[in-house]
């Protein structure tokens, strides 16, 4: 009979300081909007059948869910958002370029106080 050992990963999504710099020089007040602090996670899985092997893809997975979720979620017009984040081909080379991941422990608490 196999072990399952439960895991989830999460990764802290930071700006890199150039992307103020940027943001700055183009004349847009967004900034603070990337300075909270963002953290994405997988479900809670099996770690050997969903994780051993298959670090890189999480993390573009999470980068890209990271894109998807907050800075697309900007109302700015195509020609708006490439003058201040520039072109790319894929979500990744625009997260790579303003962003970096750590990884970072998770721990569950608790929810039932009530």
């Amino acid at each position: 009979m196999k072990d399952i050992i439960d895991c989830q990963l999460g990764y802290l999504v930071k700006p890199k300081q150039k992307l103020f710099s940027n943001l700055l020089e183009k004349g847009s007040d967004i900034g603070e909007y990337f300075t909270l602090n963002y953290v994405v996670t997988t479900d809670i899985l099996d770690y050997e059948e969903y994780f051993e092997g298959w670090k890189l893809k999480i993390v573009e997975l999470a980068k890209e869910h990271f894109i998807k979720d907050t800075v697309f979620e900007l109302e700015y017009s195509q020609e708006e958002f490439f003058k201040l984040f520039g072109t790319f081909e894929k979500l990744i080379n625009l997260f790579d370029r303003w962003w970096v991941l750590e990884e970072v422990d998770i721990s569950q608490i608790k929810t039932t106080w009530k």
